[in-house]
């Protein structure tokens, strides 16, 4: 597992605690699948560690550097290429959501278990393929120093140099994603339902849940799948919208109407917004294509996410029907690859000695020729052997000093205590107005998101999660500071220049 000649891994994300046939089939699709459609890709092997069932996604420093740049430089140079990759995996995404669907509320106990597997086999399939197409738009999303985002950064910088202090205001508008997001379709919904609530003389989320719990249930029906972690758990019931319901009381009819409006309206704002900035800072058309494929990479990623978010959450329960069959629980269920389970169901009741050392350390290594997991102490003494490329702060003179930089993702200025946030367990101690910092959001943390004065993440660009969010919420977001989670702690009063991309201890 060491690096060849001196070269290091790098990680693209980490504390993710997504499955073992997820995580299997990205790794091989963007190591194996990839390099069909990209020939250029110098991406020879990929590997994820779980640790306590949390993981991290890896390459080796230099393929995924060279890999991020030169298909960004293709993406400069045949903006069509790039745009046909992301519409194909939207629409190999959209085919494994629909597929998913096949056993999405039925009663699985006599589905013979070749036919449940055969089901998940060919679903593991269809997602591999989708994610061959699918990782180019994390390789450039992800990178914050490839050539697209470069010539993002130099356009905008030369526009704005007589009024720096436009860059992020311009940058918010240059990228917004151009379609609405299945999270504004649910803001909507919790919108309209709020006037309804309202009508009725609707006080509490506790009156809510009695006044209200069919529209309720129908809305954790609608759109609890959006806290699915990939793995197991969904944490968005009906007590959880009516929460959200009873959060906008307070509001009053005409604010409410206005906000249910802008929300209808998201996608001509967000074009005119794009069409009036072009216009006020004159961008050429091969400027303005620039910014085109920067905010239309961020939709296409965020479309099929959700896609392949909703499909995984429906095979879910076949997972778990297949683990219950083999004798073990919903959660080490996700340990098991699909190809595995004829065997797991031979030997019902026996697997579970393997699972459970995979649920403590587990590394899967993907290459050309093949895929290996390591499980328990060999899984970790393999990993200690891996070299990493350390991540550094941020670029900024005060970056030793607890002052990071990072890239704008939203603009605007806050001071608030910091709160780390990495998973639904931090979100208890988040208070209205802290900061929250993390190393990548993602929908679970959308409560806590909301409570925020300011969001920081170690990792993303401005298309992650963190950044789509702080659009849609207003709220300042410093994102890519690589080591915010290790350079701050619960309770270090912040202050968060967002219009800069700078975060520092209060005081410095």
């Amino acid at each position: 597992m060491n690096a060849r000649d001196g070269v290091k891994w790098t990680r693209m994300w980490t504390r993710r605690p997504y499955s073992l046939p997820l995580m299997a089939a990205a790794a091989e699709a963007t190591v194996r699948g990839f390099k069909k459609i990209y020939p250029e890709s110098a991406i020879t092997r990929g590997a994820n560690y779980w640790e306590n069932g949390l993981g991290e996604y890896t390459y080796l420093e230099d393929e995924l550097a060279g890999t991020a740049e030169s298909l960004s430089v293709s993406a400069l140079e045949d903006p069509e290429f790039f745009y046909s990759i992301m519409r194909t995996a939207l629409e190999k995404s959209v085919e494994t959501r629909r597929f998913s669907r096949k056993y999405a509320g039925k009663s699985l106990a006599r589905v013979p278990a070749g036919e449940l597997v055969a089901f998940f086999k060919e679903f593991c399939g269809m997602f591999l393929e989708m994610y061959a197409y699918g990782t180019s738009q994390s390789f450039v999303g992800y990178s914050d120093d490839n050539p697209l985002y470069k010539k993002m950064d130099s356009v905008l910088r030369e526009k704005t140099a007589r009024e720096p202090e436009k860059y992020a205001d311009y940058l918010l508008a240059l990228t917004l994603p151009q379609k609405r997001m299945k999270t504004t379709d649910q803001e909507l919904a919790v919108l309209r339902l709020a006037k309804t609530a309202k009508e009725k003389g609707v006080e509490t989320a506790a009156e809510a849940l009695e006044k209200l719990g069919p529209q309720l249930e129908a809305l954790a029906s609608g759109f609890g799948w959006l806290s699915f972690d990939f793995f197991d758990s969904v944490t968005w019931d009906a007590a959880h919208y009516a929460g959200l319901v009873a959060q906008k009381l307070g509001t009053s009819d005409g604010k409410l109407d206005e906000e249910i409006a802008s929300n209808l309206d998201y996608e001509k704002n967000a074009r005119t917004a794009f069409n009036e900035t072009c216009a006020k800072i004159r961008l050429s058309p091969g400027e303005r294509r620039v910014f085109e494929l920067v905010r239309d990479l961020g939709c296409y990623k965020w479309m099929r996410e959700f896609e392949f978010a909703k499909a995984w959450y429906n095979v879910k329960f076949v997972q778990d029907e297949l683990g219950r069959r083999c004798g073990l629980s919903s959660a080490e269920s996700k340990y098991v690859l699909a190809a595995e389970f004829p065997e797991a169901l031979r030997k019902a009741g026996k697997f579970s000695e393997t699972v459970r050392k995979r649920m403590k350390n587990m590394l899967l290594v993907a290459t050309g020729a093949g895929t290996t997991i390591l499980a328990g102490e060999e899984a970790r003494a393999a990993y200690s052997q891996m070299e990493f490329a350390e991540k550094t702060a941020g670029t900024h003179a005060g970056a030793n000093a607890g002052e990071l930089k990072g890239m704008p993702a939203r603009a605007g200025r806050a001071t608030g205590a910091v709160k780390i946030i990495n998973s639904v367990e931090d979100m208890a101690k988040m208070g209205e107005g802290d900061v929250l910092v993390s190393s990548a959001t993602n929908p679970q943390l959308l409560p806590a998101m909301k409570k925020a004065s300011a969001i920081v993440t170690d990792e993303g660009g401005i298309t992650c999660h963190a950044a789509i969010v702080a659009r849609e919420l207003g709220i300042p977001c410093v994102v890519g500071t690589k080591v915010a989670t290790r350079t701050f702690k619960d309770g270090d009063i912040v202050e968060v220049d967002a219009t800069k991309g700078i975060v520092r201890k209060a005081g410095k």
